[in-house]
């Protein structure tokens, strides 16, 4: 009978288990297609890997177009690159941030303003994210007029402002060839 009574037991504890395993899962496929959502949302395009070899080749020049053919967009996985424009064009940077945790893009080296002329201010757009949930990040978007030909740098970096003598969190560094 204590035999009996033990194999029960045994059966509960692994049915429990397993039924947390299984529970983690579901979670952890909820979270994927969240983040799958997320990044269609986003309009992130998935590459291969002689597709992002060839990306990140110094020599390579970059032509990005948005859904709107007077702007190009780019993203975080264009640092470092050089980009192609034309006068006439926007060229809009969005890269993810938080602002709630302090930190935020800025423009650390301007760039030359015969080329390219920065519109507005810095815009943030909040992630999808249930009411009244705080912490939630988001895309900080900045954007320039190409108003003419000419190559020029530029150079953000992601910064709590009030820290002055920090190492940026992040950096986010181009070159654009104006035409």
């Amino acid at each position: 009978m204590e035999k009996r009574k033990t194999i029960v037991i045994a059966a509960i504890v692994v049915a429990i288990f397993v039924m947390s395993l299984s529970m983690g899962c579901v979670d952890q496929q909820k979270e994927e297609s969240v983040t799958e959502e997320h990044q269609e949302s986003k309009e992130v395009v998935p590459t291969d890997d002689a597709a992002q070899e060839l990306k990140d080749s110094e020599d390579v020049k970059k032509e990005h177009e948005s859904s709107d053919s007077n702007e190009v967009r780019l993203t975080a996985a264009d640092n470092g690159t050089e980009v192609g424009v034309e006068k006439g064009q926007t060229l809009a940077i969005a890269l993810d941030s938080n602002p709630t945790t302090g930190y935020g893009w800025e423009v650390a080296e301007a760039p030359d303003v015969q080329v390219l002329q920065q519109v507005g201010e810095i815009e943030y757009e909040s992630d999808p994210h249930p009411k009244d949930m705080v912490g939630v990040g988001g895309v900080q978007t900045i954007r320039f007029d190409v108003v003419d030909a000419g190559k020029t740098a530029l150079k953000m970096v992601y910064i709590r402002p009030w820290e002055k003598d920090e190492t940026p969190a992040e950096i986010f560094a181009i070159d654009v060839v104006a035409r």
